[in-house]
C-alpha cells in the first residue's frame, strides 16, 4: 500500500469530467424505502396475531386467543404492541385511549387508559390527555 501511494498520480480532464458525473449521479435517497401513502382511516383495525399474524376478533375477557394458531396474549401486551404499531406507522401523532381504542379493538376504554398510565407518561388531564 505504501507503494502505491507513493507513485504519483497524473490527474487530466478526463478524471474531473469522471468525478463530476459520479458526484451528479449521487443518490442520496434510497429508492427501496419508500412506502405507499395510508392514512388511519383506509387500515383494518385490530389485534394481529404474533405467531400467524392473523387478525384476531377478541372476545371478552382478559385473554385474547387467535383462532388459527391458538395463541394466548393478555390483553395488556396486545395493547402495547398496538401502541408500538401506532408510534411506527404515524411517527406524529398523539397517542389517545380513544385512538388505541379505535386501533386495536380490544377490551374497554378504561383497560386501555390503565395499560396507557401504567407504561408511559400521561401529558394533560381527561379528554386533552395524551401519553408519550
Amino acid at each position: 500500500m505504501k507503494k502505491l501511494n507513493e507513485i504519483p498520480s497524473k490527474l487530466n480532464n478526463r478524471h474531473k469530467i469522471l468525478a463530476d458525473q459520479l458526484i451528479s449521479l449521487h443518490q442520496t435517497d434510497n429508492p427501496f424505502t419508500r412506502y405507499p401513502a395510508y392514512n388511519f382511516g383506509h387500515l383494518k383495525k385490530g389485534v394481529i396475531c404474533e405467531n400467524c399474524h392473523l387478525l384476531i376478533i377478541p372476545d371478552e375477557g382478559k385473554m385474547i386467543v387467535c383462532s388459527k394458531c391458538g395463541h394466548i396474549e393478555t390483553i395488556d401486551s396486545a395493547v402495547l404492541r398496538c401502541v408500538e404499531e401506532l408510534v411506527l406507522l404515524f411517527p406524529g401523532i398523539k397517542i389517545t385511549t380513544n385512538l388505541v381504542f379505535e386501533w386495536c379493538r380490544v377490551g374497554s376504554k378504561k383497560t386501555i387508559r390503565r395499560v396507557l398510565i401504567q407504561n408511559f407518561n400521561s401529558i394533560g388531564q381527561r379528554k386533552y390527555r395524551y401519553f408519550e
